[in-house]
């Protein structure tokens, strides 16, 4: 290859091989430029125009939208919120490559905060300061600010935070702990005998479950920046395999608990646990349930329990189906009786945006997450406020306006009944959230969460679904594994036996 080169080399003339040699070092010389021509250099022209970009909004009525508008309006501006999709992967990788390929599309990023540390530490993100946001954070939870901060630097705003609720049909039996709810797999729980539908597809739900499942027995998973879920392989194998055996029997064979929303025995098993698995409510398999297909199942089907975010309070909460003659409703919520992990959403400014339109995106951001949007994002919309003071003021008889309608100084104050949440439902709601929130724990804040994310569940999905025999899995090369993904590097093997 090397005499090759020489012989094309050396039929040039002398002109053209000085020709040739500038452009290739012209060449060279662009090439290092781009290289380096990354962060602030890379800013984008204003158009005079914010865009947010943003996962689809799954809470009653739409309301970030509303709440946009309402600034519009306030600052004559005509900033926007771009929905991309209501997967939260989808959502990140859309936004990732279009931070990474410099495209001018969005200039603040609302991001599931365990993507935070991935787009700080990539340069996508521009630091916020304490003279822009310092005086607003002391009013934050602690544990939701910590979440927005990369190397004790803050790059988000915290908009809402999110921890698992478990709603029931009214009259069941309150679980006390996570025994009680999933039993030992053999439908000793009372998810046996009522039904029970979570998040069990693939993608970053499902994680969250199995985690939740993982970690209310006992185990860890991990700990600061270290995995450990070496040091509790019996826990986990056990909660796994206790996983399968509830699912499985509501999944299953024709002898489906009385009163399950669980799939029908028409079809015929078939090796693979998910062919198996045939929701009789005609919404696909049991282990591809998604947030929105999990509510579907319990308001629709006969479904006693059901583990979800707290966007589905008010979704149901304003169903009239959900609503007996009287008013009275026919769910009720509390924390969920295992370990939770949180979630929760943030506002970063791209590292892109033009230097002259990031003080309109601070007021813009400030105004989101100013304690009466906070307010009105709770009481219309249902998420979980990241201000203390919303929760003592919900959880107390202070007086002051509570309501939708009284927090938007609506002409009419008192809308039809059924058509917002009241003063003592949002109360119950806030408790609930609070106790949810001091039960949970955080995903790791890892910059390779995402890799992480994908070896665990992929290995922990299998044993549950059935494709592999869950007291088989070798949990010393799973915790290795984990470490790889951690690293950034996918393992050959997610799943060694």
């Amino acid at each position: 290859m090397t005499r090759r080169a020489e012989l094309w080399w050396s039929r040039l003339p002398p002109f053209r091989r000085r020709l040739a040699a500038g452009g290739f070092a012209v060449g060279v010389l662009l090439g290092s430029l781009q290289l380096l021509h990354t962060g602030r250099d890379t800013a984008c022209h204003s158009d005079g125009r914010i865009t947010i970009a943003a996962n689809s909004d799954v809470s009653a009525g739409g309301f970030r939208r509303d709440l946009v508008r309402q600034w519009n309006a306030k600052s004559k501006r005509t900033d926007d919120l771009v929905e991309i999709s209501d997967s939260t992967d989808e959502a990140r990788a859309e936004m990732a490559a279009a931070a990474q390929s410099h495209r001018c599309t969005y200039d603040i990023f609302l991001l599931d905060v365990v993507y935070i540390p991935e787009f700080a530490r990539n340069g996508y993100l521009s630091e916020l300061t304490p003279k822009e946001f310092g005086a607003a954070w002391p009013h934050v939870t602690k544990e939701v600010l910590r979440a927005a901060q990369v190397d004790r630097r803050q790059y988000a705003e915290p908009l809402a935070t999110d921890a698992p609720l478990l709603f029931r049909k009214a009259g069941l039996p309150l679980p006390a702990t996570w025994a009680d709810l999933v039993g030992d797999g053999s439908r000793t729980g009372y998810a046996g005998t009522y039904g029970y539908v979570g998040q069990f597809d693939d993608y970053e739900g499902g994680t969250v479950n199995l985690m939740e499942a993982v970690l209310s027995s006992g185990a860890e998973i991990t700990k600061g920046d270290e995995v450990v879920l070496d040091q509790y392989a019996e826990k986990t194998k056990n909660a796994l395999a206790h996983l399968r055996g509830l699912l499985d029997g509501l999944a299953g064979d024709g002898s489906r608990p009385p009163g399950s929303g669980g799939p029908s025995s028409s079809p015929a098993p078939s090796p693979g646990a998910e062919a198996r698995c045939q929701d009789r409510l005609g919404r696909g398999c049991l282990f591809r349930y998604r947030e929105e297909s999990s509510l579907q199942a319990f308001r629709d089907g006969d479904v006693g329990y059901m583990r979800n975010w707290p966007f589905a309070f008010p979704r149901l909460a304003l169903d009239p189906s959900m609503r007996a003659g009287d008013g009275s409703p026919l769910f009720e919520v509390s924390h969920l009786p295992g370990k939770g992990i949180t979630g929760g959403y943030a506002l970063a400014i791209s590292a892109t945006m033009p230097e002259e339109e990031r003080p309109d995106a601070v007021r813009l951001i400030r105004f989101l997450t100013s304690a009466e949007a906070q307010k009105q994002l709770f009481a219309c919309g249902g998420y979980p406020p990241v201000i203390k003071e919303v929760y003592d003021f919900y959880m107390s008889q202070e007086k002051g306006p509570r309501t939708c309608s009284e927090l938007q100084d609506r002409e009419d104050p008192s809308p039809e009944p059924g058509s917002e949440m009241t003063a003592p439902e949002l109360g119950d709601f806030a408790t609930a959230i609070h106790d949810a929130l001091g039960r949970a724990e955080s995903r790791p804040v890892w910059p390779h969460y995402a890799t992480f994310s994908d070896t665990f569940r992929s290995c922990a999905r299998k044993a549950v679904t059935g494709e592999i025999e869950a007291r088989e899995i070798d949990v010393d090369s799973f915790a290795e594994a984990l470490r790889t993904a951690g690293d950034g590097r996918r393992p050959d093997d997610p799943c060694p036996g």
